[in-house]
Formats: C-alpha cells, sequence, structure tokens
C-alpha cells in the first residue's frame, strides 16, 4: 500500500509555523515555556503555552521535532507577536527564531486520521492534548492541499471536546490551569524554572481551582463574551462559539452549587462537562 500523501491533510489556515533553530534552541525554549522538551521528538510533539511573569497565558501552541529544528504550531493571529517575544529573551542564546510563511499546519481527523503516515516532507504527529483532535501535519504550505472536509468540522469538534486554543484561552484571558493545561498534557511541574512558574504552582497546590473554561451547548448563536448565569447567579462568560457549540469560562464553585438552569441572555445552555475533566465537586458545606 503505498504512503498517503499530504492532501489527505485539511489545512488549518488560522495556524501559523514558528521555526526556532541553532545550538541553544533546546535549553532556550525549555527555559521559558511550561512544558518539557524532554520527550520531544519526530514521532512525538509537546503542547505548551508561554505565560506572563504573572502567570496569565500569552499563547499556547504545538512543537513538533524535524532534523534539529524545532517546528511551532501556533495561531496565525498571536504569531508575529509570539515571535517578537521570543526574541526579547534571546539575548546572547544560539538561536534563530523565524515565522516560516510558506509552511502550514494540516489536521486528518474522524476516520480520516487512521490514514495518516509518516511522511519525508514535513512532520506527522497525533495530537498531543486529546486522541480525538486527530493527528496532525506541519508541511510546506504547497503541498496542504486537502479539501477533504471543511474546517468549520474541525473547529466544531475541538469546542466540543472542550479544549480551547489561540485567542479564545491566550492574551491573557486565562491562567493555563484554567484552560486545562494540566489534563491535556501541557504543563510539567517537575521541570525546572520557566517564566509565569511560581503562580501556576501556587495555583496547582492551593486548595481547588477556581475556574475552568468547559463546552456549553445551545441553539443557534451567541455572542463571545456573552454573560453565562444561573438565576441572578452569574457563572462566567463565553470565550468561543460556532453556532450550537461554544467555551465558556466559569465559577466552579457557583456552577456547582447553582440552584437554577444555567442561561445566556435568557436562553437556556447545556454545559457538558467532558470525561477527560476531574469530576465537577459542590463547595456547599
Amino acid at each position: 500500500m503505498a504512503t498517503p500523501s499530504l492532501d489527505r491533510f485539511l489545512p488549518l489556515p488560522g495556524r501559523s509555523v514558528v521555526a526556532v533553530s541553532g545550538a541553544d534552541a533546546m535549553s532556550f525554549l525549555d527555559g521559558l515555556i511550561t512544558n518539557s522538551l524532554d520527550g520531544l521528538s519526530p514521532d512525538r510533539a509537546v503542547y505548551a503555552g508561554l505565560l506572563t511573569p504573572q502567570g496569565k497565558l500569552l499563547c499556547d501552541f504545538i512543537l513538533a521535532l524535524r532534523d534539529e529544528t524545532v517546528l511551532i504550531d501556533v495561531a496565525a493571529s498571536q504569531a508575529p507577536a509570539f515571535v517578537q517575544r521570543f526574541g526579547l529573551y534571546k539575548l546572547r542564546a544560539k538561536v534563530v527564531i523565524e515565522l516560516r510563511p510558506d509552511w502550514g499546519v494540516g489536521v486528518a481527523f474522524g476516520p480520516a486520521a487512521g490514514e495518516a503516515k509518516p511522511i519525508a516532507t514535513g512532520v506527522v504527529f497525533s495530537d498531543p492534548r486529546l486522541t480525538e483532535l486527530g493527528v496532525r501535519a506541519i508541511a510546506p504550505i504547497a503541498e496542504l492541499t486537502g479539501t477533504d472536509s471543511s474546517v468549520g468540522d474541525y473547529e466544531a469538534l475541538r469546542l466540543g471536546l472542550g479544549v480551547g486554543e489561540g485567542a479564545e484561552i491566550g492574551g491573557e484571558r486565562s491562567y493555563p490551569l484554567e484552560a486545562n493545561f494540566e489534563p491535556l498534557h501541557g504543563v510539567d511541574f517537575a521541570k525546572g524554572c520557566y517564566v509565569g512558574q511560581e503562580l501556576t504552582a501556587r495555583m496547582k497546590h492551593r486548595a481547588g481551582l477556581r475556574k475552568r473554561i468547559v463546552p456549553i451547548r445551545f441553539d443557534g448563536d451567541i455572542a463571545i463574551d456573552s454573560r453565562v448565569s444561573a438565576g441572578t447567579t452569574e457563572l462566567g462568560q463565553v470565550l468561543a462559539a460556532r453556532p450550537g457549540v461554544g467555551l465558556a469560562l466559569l465559577r466552579l464553585d457557583r456552577l456547582a452549587d447553582a440552584s437554577a438552569p444555567p442561561t445566556i441572555d435568557g436562553k437556556p445552555v447545556r454545559i457538558e462537562w467532558p470525561a477527560w475533566l476531574p469530576p465537577l465537586e459542590s463547595k456547599a458545606s
């Protein structure tokens, strides 16, 4: 059987590729991001984030390895600022950080994910966050020609699973643990220092997380930043939305002990707690 070509991968126009290379590339990255790169290999990608010194999430991304270069799959809207921020930390490190507009990101999900195989042109890897998100490819844009499924189908799948990314969770809108970095394998609490580590560790070890991003279901459309309520109690706000599905950052104590069904502007909302998240526990005494 012939090895499938890249046309089996759906191009994701909302993603960009940043390349980091040089003698100090691995140590440079390891000192900045939330996850350890010890397990990074051509066969295994790593999910991580870049934080502010105060621990807020600037952006999330997936790192893959091709030869001696780390290829970073990051939201296109955040890529220029991402490269600039890395440049500020570069100092005398022997690294080259560059946006690669000629490369892109593709995804195979659902039944198509089983057809994804290693390729010579780019790098192919299972999504390190959840297996249900399928297989990704980082390769020259000219070779990402798949049109088998729509980007909308993939985004609906991702939101329905409860996985936020890019501007939905970054830009200091949330802390990494609120954005579920721990169950999504995006943070290593045993690694050395990185920017924002102290606040992240403090949130991990204090008595419970106050907020968490969860998927929501509804009829029709809702606006981003809409408020989610249960009766007169405000639960949180919407961070991402497509027709019928979205993500909301909610107060866990208020959600667990809500005495009325959740709504947005009076419209019913269903909160679908994913099986991969820790169970919601009531804080009522």
